[in-house]
């Protein structure tokens, strides 16, 4: 007894000696210390979109008993519309690498024509979309910061708890650098979510109890460790305390081509690889012929490190690679057959394809801009646009029914008034995937889904 009552004293005096010393260390809980660690790495998005504003209607066209034709009436000719320019609080993001790669949702960044970031220190700076892909809702940025910026450390989603605490930083409703708190409530919901007028079916999401409102979309959830682990992704209308975000280890698995997209990256290696089963690293799949790694690798050869750094998927070795230069040499760690040794690679520039390049490869055409004067000399009924000169037999414009004489005037949510625009839509875009695209034919407009290729 006398014993217990000594261990007290003496808790007693370490705790108040303690608080003496530190009086907010009692208060530094481990959500202050999560967040501490994160918030620097967090940004808040803003966007620039070009919106139009009905000021009247222009003259009709088509005999008007058709719904169809009555919808493209109204969105080509009929209303008369004023375009201003608003700049407005949208999303949130999480910085992953020092080079000023963010992750965000990809329904933050549709449509916007300008983007703003903004640190928790105040500092702001321009962005652009590098790749995004609206099947998984997820985009990367590129900061224009000029400066090595704060990096949040990823963690993994295979190892989560029920119950655990986890933390939520954004922009909710526009109020910046918002924290909340909560629990991991459930794992692998499936909801389906409107984005842009399609819904997207997600499977495998994390449930949480942290408030995650709009603004927050994009931005990081995190464990106690200050690790991301999800990307704030949704929420349930009219429904308290029940948030939704893409766990980390998926979310790898769709940014992966998002990296390998040509116009992501400066440096390639010039090679092709996959995730080995179980995130034990990364396999080789082809090697480029003389390439920087031909000679160097040999299909089958597991990488499993870059430069002393574990490599445990694809994801991994593409993100090393995003963030080398040219010239720059990279020292891999591969197993092949029963050993490991490792292997030097210099990277070489990527030479991204040209725009009419880019057309032939992603959907099979030639095209030229469509302009005024030969939009009327051609009876079409929209003043600019992509207007295909050639369609390759058996392309993906082919298989979309898509012919010469067609005009393209959006390419997923991208507007497309010239080549130059459809070509900057189709680098965001990724080989195989399947995008709606607004086509104008003479005087009627449809929707079409176009499978792009390589």
């Amino acid at each position: 007894m006398r014993l217990g009552v000594t261990a007290l004293v003496s808790c007693a005096l370490v705790a108040s000696a303690f608080s003496a010393d530190d009086p907010i260390a009692l208060r530094r809980t481990p959500i202050v210390t999560a967040v501490a660690k994160v918030r620097d790495a967090v940004v808040n998005i803003s966007t620039e979109q070009v919106v139009a504003v009905r000021r009247g209607f222009g003259p009709s066209f088509g005999p008007g008993n058709d719904p169809f034709e009555r919808m493209f009436e109204e969105f080509f000719r009929g209303p008369v519309m004023e375009r201003k320019r608003v700049q407005q609080p949208i999303g949130s993001g999480c910085i992953i690498t020092a080079d000023g790669l963010v992750i965000t949702n990809e329904h933050v960044v549709r449509r916007a024509t300008n983007i703003k970031l903004s640190l928790h220190s105040g500092k702001t700076f321009d962005a652009t979309v590098l790749a995004a892909d609206a099947s998984h809702d997820l985009a990367l940025l590129r900061a224009q910061a000029g400066v090595p910026l704060p990096a949040i450390p990823l963690g993994t989603s295979s190892d989560l708890m029920l119950g655990e605490t986890v933390v939520a930083l954004g922009n909710p409703f526009g109020f910046e650098n918002s924290v909340t708190s909560g629990i991991l409530s459930a794992f692998n919901r499936e909801i389906e979510i409107a984005a842009g007028g399609e819904p997207i079916h997600f499977t495998g999401l994390i449930q949480t109890s942290a408030l995650i409102n709009p603004g927050n979309s994009g931005g990081p959830l995190v464990n106690l460790d200050g690790e991301l682990i999800g990307i704030n992704t949704a929420v349930v209308d009219q429904a308290q305390g029940i948030g939704f975000a893409i766990p980390i280890d998926r979310a790898r698995e769709a940014l992966a081509p998002l990296l390998a997209n040509v116009f992501v990256a400066e440096a390639t290696a010039g090679l092709r690889a996959e995730t080995v089963a179980g995130r034990q690293g990364a396999r080789v799949a082809e090697v480029e012929p003389r390439g920087p790694a031909d000679g160097r690798l040999r299909p089958g050869d597991l990488i499993v490190g870059v430069d002393e750094q574990p490599v445990r998927d694809l994801f991994d070795l593409l993100i090393r690679t995003v963030q080398a230069k040219p010239d720059q040499t990279l020292r891999l760690r591969i197993r092949r057959g029963d050993r490991e040794q490792d292997v030097t690679v210099t990277l070489a520039a990527v030479v991204p394809p040209s725009p009419r390049e880019l057309l032939r490869s992603r959907l099979g055409v030639s095209g030229q801009d469509l302009t005024p004067a030969l939009a009327r000399q051609m009876g079409i009924g929209v003043q600019s646009g992509l207007l295909l000169t050639d369609v390759v037999r058996d392309g993906p414009a082919a298989r979309a029914e898509l012919r010469t004489g067609d005009v393209i005037i959006q390419i997923g949510p991208h507007s497309v008034r010239n080549v130059k625009d459809a070509a900057s839509a189709l680098r965001m875009l990724n080989a195989g995937e399947r995008v709606r695209m607004l086509v104008f034919r003479q005087t009627y407009g449809a929707f079409v889904r176009v499978t792009l290729g390589k």
